[in-house]
């Protein structure tokens, strides 16, 4: 990825069991598989060399998980099965959290807190916890990453960040992500994302589907290829000629970099999400009148709310006002998969009269003009608008 210069913060490796040999001996076990690591120390320090940041996947299952991880550990705990095989119903965090703690010693960088969905509410929220908390400890004012598996409204003050789950890899699966990440980001939870091409492969499952996805995730908080059939999810595994067709569509602009010349926009507004639970997949228009059927729930503003652009700002607790340089994402308005995408004159003229009337209007954050409905019957992924004008087509 450095050498075709593809933009790259982090590498997440499988735990063993999911993957015929991770990056561990077996899933919930803390102990390195020397097979494929003969050397931790040696290949962290080689990937931190390359700037890219290492986070583990790592399995937990039963049915409670309680205490905090100041909490001292009051007895044996296995951190993954018992010797007779059984994952035990009851853990404590003091007593699980500290296997993490010779990782953290070789430079980890963050976690994928995989399974879990046997533990009660409770339990879900103490393990969240424990990864914000318990990383605090070690590394006090660093800023922990762990994606989840499961959360509820809340979890943002944690840092924790969630994904879709093993979706299937579908045209429809893509657009219905559309309002789920809208309607996520309503319900209180910003930082979310999905596996780029669907985790479980179809026939559908073409490299036209995944330029789509690819493109959907340039404007989701969370920017992850994952999926069964791996070397598919490489932004070149196309092109071998293995699992599909030996052509790809070319993107006219690299939807990686997009996200990535928005991250500076991100990291600023993850802090304000913690602070004011707000959301990163912002929905258009959620109390306008002139949108009855819901047309903006396909809709999705992304980029930097600051007048003077997106490492600006006059102050944590200050209004923001509107952005002058605020994009305007459309995706996906129920086209069909079967047709091709369209090439259309851009009516530049009906976007300058929109611009003028919400000018007029004196639009805020809450209400806001949309320059182009989305026109059904399209297989558009995405087109980005500023200030009204067309940019760039996806």
């Amino acid at each position: 990825m450095r050498e075709k210069k593809l933009p790259c913060d982090a590498l997440i490796y499988l735990g063993t069991d999911f993957t015929p040999s991770g990056w561990n001996t077996h899933n919930g076990e803390f102990t390195w598989n020397a097979a494929n690591f003969p050397d931790p120390k040696r290949a962290i320090e080689e990937l931190h060399a390359l700037h890219y940041r290492v986070v583990l996947h790592i399995v937990i299952e039963g049915r409670h998980l309680t205490g905090t991880a100041k909490d001292a550990c009051n007895g044996a705990e296995p951190s993954g099965r018992t010797p007779d095989n059984r994952w035990p119903d009851e853990r404590s965090v003091g007593c699980y959290w500290p296997y993490h703690k010779p990782l953290f010693d070789l430079s980890i960088d963050g976690w994928w807190p995989d399974q879990g969905d046997g533990l009660d509410a409770p339990s879900r929220l103490n393990r969240i916890r424990m990864y914000w908390e318990g990383s605090q400890v070690w590394r006090a004012g660093d800023r922990p990453f762990a994606l989840h598996r499961n959360g509820a409204p809340g979890m943002q003050r944690y840092g924790a960040f969630l994904w879709s789950g093993d979706v299937q890899s579908t045209w429809k699966t893509l657009e219905t992500h559309v309002p789920v990440a809208i309607n996520t980001g309503l319900s209180g939870i910003p930082f979310w994302g999905t596996d780029i091409g669907g985790f479980i492969p179809t026939a559908e499952f073409t490299g036209e589907l995944f330029v789509r996805w690819f493109q959907f995730g340039a404007f989701c908080p969370l920017f992850r290829s994952h999926g069964r059939h791996w070397h598919l999810h490489l932004p070149w595994g196309w092109n071998d000629g293995d699992g599909g067709p030996p052509e790809t569509p070319v993107f006219k602009a690299d939807p990686s970099e997009l996200h990535n010349t928005a991250s500076v926009h991100l990291f600023d507004r993850a802090r304000d999400d913690g602070d004011r639970s707000a959301d990163d997949s912002r929905a258009l228009d959620p109390l306008s009148r002139r949108s009855p059927g819901g047309r903006a729930r396909r809709r999705v503003p992304v980029g930097p709310r600051y007048p003077r652009g997106a490492g600006h700002r006059e102050g944590r607790d200050g209004p923001a006002g509107l952005s002058s340089r605020r994009h305007v994402v459309r995706l996906l308005d129920r086209g069909s998969p079967e047709r091709r995408p369209r090439n259309r004159a851009h009516d530049r003229s009906r976007d300058d009269a929109a611009l003028r009337a919400r000018r007029r209007a004196g639009a805020d954050g809450t209400r806001q003009a949309v320059q182009r409905r989305a026109r059904p019957g399209t297989s558009d992924a995405a087109r980005v608008s500023r200030r009204g004008r067309h940019v760039r087509s996806l």
